[in-house]
């Protein structure tokens, strides 16, 4: 064997010289022409040269043998066929490794750094080491074929890698290093099994075997990565619950999660470069765990009525390890698929909303040649998808607006938020049952915050370019044009809704503190339509206040806790707005205040479940209670339910 690496040597030294001298000249004119720098040597040698350079080199490997008529008597010596097949892979890879070690001294000459090629090739370490690998594999097949054949099968292959390369964003999901292991697998099985199959290299026969074992090899490949990519969409291995973790579903029967996934190395799917997550909606009573969507999903929201609600997942669309699209699709409650949104529509946050149990409305963009139409679908479970309202230009969309029914039995009047060509300095609202336009003079910039069956409250947000500095004010707007301005509170608050007395309820942020950013809080309190205000809840020490409204909206679910307080104080409260008592739990743990937990949940999140019933989250336990009752209903540990979804999760 050691007789066939040197007369390698022998015959490629020149050659080898000559790659040498082609690659100096580039980088001599590329700094004639003044452009060359250390990315762009970098590019020259490694990028561009390099690889053409060992394709020639190894394919040149079989060929001159065969040109030179040198081949039967390396056939001749007492060497199996084999072991000379091994000594000319050996010789090539040794052939390109020293290659890319000069065109490195030479990259240096150039006034590349050695941190520069470090980090040009641990940003891919598939590519840097895996394409040399894949030409030297691909030229050492091609090598084994007559000239015509060899042709044909680079054709082949050319077209395949062409049409996978087509958009470079949908390339880099998938695995490159898992691709690379297959191919340079694929290609030296059949080079192996070629120059095994016939003595003579020329023959018509071996070109035909050639060509039919490259397409037998690119559907076995396919069928292959197809199977392994079912199989990971199947199967879960869970790292760790990610932040925020958990949505109850279904009336707190179930769990949603979002779980990080540890990324596999068999997987089509580069999980290290795209999302290693998962969405598990798991059994609270029983702790059965199935997949909601796909894998690679993402939770964008979930909105409920009445116990029922929908669930918006940004669902990623794969074939063959290729991202074909990234849609919101929604599920009802019980996970079911209702309807897929188009890419188009998460080009707007606000491009879907629940208007009751059966009901939501959604934008959808849609390009018509030069110009661009947006429509806005309503959808109904009995009846499906309708367009509502339509719109080429002069309007631009902002959010939608739910106004609750006034009598009961009717449904809520529903109103596309937005700015229009006619009226640039006021919010045009366009309702979804008969298109009526109204105008309210507000700044269309405005965020809705709170909406109920009379009025709708706007934040408004104004900036001073004079002193550099940005203020809020509450706007409450009826819809027959009237507005008012709550100028009376000269701090930021956040709204957490109106009560059934029609009455703003919000937290109000410390005073000349930059509490905005810090959500310190000083007091709950409630605000008429026409400014006055009411203190509900005043903590001993400012705060972060949360309260959620129940659907009757005569109750409210209150969360304080300190912040520079030690303990940590953390009270959970009952607010009855009818007679103003404020009743206080006593029943649960005190939160932790650290970051030991080995599932690593974030502390107190509470989400209302129907009537009086909320699910809280306090001390790593999920509880249910009721605020009207003042009852625990359920407690569960995370502990318990992360352990079950270990053991019993794997398939969706």
């Amino acid at each position: 064997m050691r007789s066939i690496l040197f007369k390698d040597y022998l015959e490629q030294r020149m050659y080898f010289l000559i790659i040498l001298a082609v690659a100096v000249v580039s980088l001599l004119l590329a700094s004639w022409f003044k452009q060359l720098d250390a990315g762009i040597a970098m590019f020259l040698l490694f990028v561009l040269q390099g690889p053409l350079f060992i394709y020639l080199a190894a394919n040149h490997q079989i060929s001159s043998e065969v040109n030179n008529r040198t081949f039967p008597f390396l056939l001749s010596l007492p060497v199996s066929r084999g072991r000379l097949w091994l000594a000319k892979l050996l010789f090539a890879v040794a052939y390109a490794a020293l290659l890319y070690v000069f065109y490195f001294i030479l990259a240096l000459l150039c006034g590349m750094s050695p941190g520069d090629f470090l980090k040009f090739f641990r940003s891919s370490p598939a590519l840097a080491a895996g394409v040399p690998l894949v030409i030297i594999s691909y030229g050492y097949f091609t090598s084994m074929l007559p000239r015509g054949f060899a042709t044909i099968a680079t054709l082949i292959t050319g077209s395949l890698a062409v049409a996978v390369a087509s958009s470079l964003l949908t390339v880099t999901t998938i695995n490159l290093g898992l691709l690379t292991v297959f191919l340079v697998v694929v290609f030296l099985s059949l080079s192996l099994i070629v120059f095994m199959s016939d003595r003579t290299m020329t023959s018509q026969m071996r070109g035909i075997k050639g060509i039919l074992l490259l397409l037998v090899a690119a559907i076995a490949l396919s069928l292959c990565w197809s199977l392994l990519g079912a199989f990971a969409e199947r199967s879960w291995q869970i790292d760790e619950i990610s932040n925020p973790s958990w949505v109850p579903l279904n009336g707190g029967r179930q769990i949603l999660w979002r779980v990080s996934e540890i990324p596999r190395w068999w997987d089509i799917v580069d999980t290290n470069r795209y999302y290693s997550r998962r969405l598990l909606v798991q059994n609270l009573e029983t702790g059965g765990v199935r997949q909601l969507g796909s894998r690679m999903s993402s939770f964008v929201g979930y909105e409920k009525i009445a116990n029922e609600g929908f669930i918006n997942i940004n669902q990623a669309s794969f074939f063959a390890g290729l991202l074909r699209g990234l849609d919101d699709t929604i599920y009802d409650h019980h996970g079911n698929p209702l309807v897929q949104l188009p890419s188009p529509a998460r080009d707007k946050l606000d491009c879907w909303k629940l208007i009751d149990d059966r009901r939501f409305i959604y934008v959808e963009t849609i390009k018509n040649g030069q110009s661009v139409i947006t429509e806005f679908n309503l959808y109904e479970k009995e009846r499906g998808n309708k367009v509502v309202f339509s719109v080429q230009k002069g309007f631009d969309f902002r959010e939608f607006i739910v106004m609750p029914a006034q009598e009961a039995g009717k449904p809520a009047d529903v109103y596309i938020c937005g700015k229009s060509d006619e009226a640039k300095d006021k919010l045009t609202l366009v309702s979804i049952a008969d298109g009526k336009r109204t105008l309210l003079p507000v700044d269309p910039d405005a965020e809705v915050v709170a909406v109920c069956s009379d009025y709708i409250v706007f934040d408004v947000y104004n900036w001073d370019r004079e002193s550099k500095t940005g203020s809020h004010m509450l706007v409450v707007a009826w819809l027959d044009g009237r507005t008012r301005y709550l100028d009376q509170i000269n701090e930021r608050v956040e709204v957490a809704g109106i009560n059934a007395a029609g009455k703003i309820v919000a937290a109000l942020y410390l005073p000349g503190d930059s509490a905005y950013f810090n959500s310190t809080m000083q007091s709950l309190i409630e605000i008429d339509p026409d400014g006055n205000t009411k203190e509900l809840f005043r903590p001993e020490q400012p705060g972060r206040i949360d309260a959620m409204l129940t659907e009757s909206r005569d109750k409210a679910f209150v969360f304080y806790s300190s912040h520079n307080t030690k303990p940590l104080i953390c009270k959970h409260l009952a607010l009855d707005f009818t007679t103003g008592q404020i009743s206080e739990f006593e029943s649960f743990n005190s939160p932790k205040n650290d970051s030991s937990s080995r599932i690593g949940l974030p502390m107190n999140r509470a989400f209302h479940l129907a009537g009086n019933r909320f699910m809280i989250e306090t001390a790593n336990e999920i509880n249910e209670i009721d605020i009207a009752s003042m009852q625990v209903i359920k407690r569960t540990s995370f502990e318990a339910l992360y352990t079950r979804m270990v053991k019993g999760g794997g398939q969706s």
